[in-house]
C-alpha cells in the first residue's frame, strides 16, 4: 500500500512537468515564428522579416550625383548631374548651383517664370566675435525690407551647429537660407531661392552632402 501510495503522487508530478514543458515549447514555437514577435526569423530563409531591413535598403538618392569641390570658398558638395555650377571667382565672391542656364544673371523673383527653376548660393560672411550665431541670423539686416521670418530651425551642417532660416516676402515668396560659424567670426551661408519651395526636398540633400574642406 506505501509503495502504491508513493507511485500516484510521481505519476501526477511527471504529468504537471510534462505539460509546463509542452506550454513552453508552443510559447516559444509562437515567439519565434510569429511576424509580430520582435525576436521573429523566418525559418525558411533564416532571414529577418523583409520590414526589419526596409530602413537598410533604401538607396542614396545622391549616389549617382556629381562632386564640387570649391578652391576659394574651401567646401565641398554634390550635386544633381543635370545641374551646373558658376563657380566663386576669389574667397569673395559667391559659387552658384542650379538647374538653369548659364550663366545664371538673375533678376527680379517671378514666381510664375521661376517656377521649375532651382539655385542655391554659397558665400562666406563675417561677423563680430563676440556676437552669437543666433544672434547673427536674427539680425534684422538678414531680410530685405519686404520680407519677414517664417521658420527658425537649428540644425548641424558637416557636425557644425547652424541655422536653418526660412523667410516669406509680401507676394508669398519663400526662400531659405543656412548660416554655419565654422570658426569664431566667419559665417559660411547657404542660400535658396526660385522655386525654393517645389525643391526643398533636393536643398536638403545638398546640405546634407555638404563638407568643409
Amino acid at each position: 500500500m506505501r509503495r502504491k501510495g508513493f507511485a500516484l503522487p510521481l505519476i501526477i508530478f511527471f504529468i504537471v512537468v510534462l505539460v509546463i514543458l509542452g506550454f513552453v515549447i508552443v510559447k516559444s514555437n509562437i515567439l519565434f515564428t510569429s511576424e509580430y514577435s520582435p525576436f521573429y526569423l523566418n525559418i525558411e530563409t533564416g532571414n529577418l522579416p523583409q520590414s526589419s531591413l526596409q530602413d537598410q535598403s533604401k538607396t542614396d538618392e545622391t549616389a549617382n550625383w556629381k562632386t564640387y569641390n570649391d578652391s576659394h570658398l574651401n567646401f565641398q558638395v554634390k550635386y544633381p548631374k543635370d545641374w551646373f555650377i558658376q563657380p566663386a571667382l576669389d574667397e569673395n565672391s559667391v559659387t552658384i548651383l542650379t538647374n538653369y542656364a548659364m550663366p545664371f544673371t538673375g533678376g527680379e523673383s517671378n514666381p510664375v517664370a521661376d517656377k521649375g527653376k532651382y539655385k542655391v548660393d554659397f558665400a562666406v560672411s563675417t561677423k563680430d566675435k563676440n556676437t552669437s550665431l543666433e544672434s547673427y541670423v536674427q539680425d534684422p539686416a538678414r531680410l530685405t525690407p519686404d520680407e519677414k521670418l517664417k521658420s527658425k530651425a537649428s540644425i548641424f551642417i558637416d557636425g557644425h551647429k547652424a541655422f536653418y532660416i526660412e523667410s516669406e516676402n509680401q507676394s508669398g515668396d519663400v526662400n531659405a537660407s543656412v548660416y554655419v560659424e565654422k570658426e569664431p567670426g566667419t559665417v559660411f551661408i547657404i542660400s535658396a531661392g526660385l522655386d525654393y519651395v517645389g525643391f526643398k526636398p533636393t536643398f536638403d540633400q545638398v546640405l546634407e552632402t555638404f563638407k568643409f574642406l
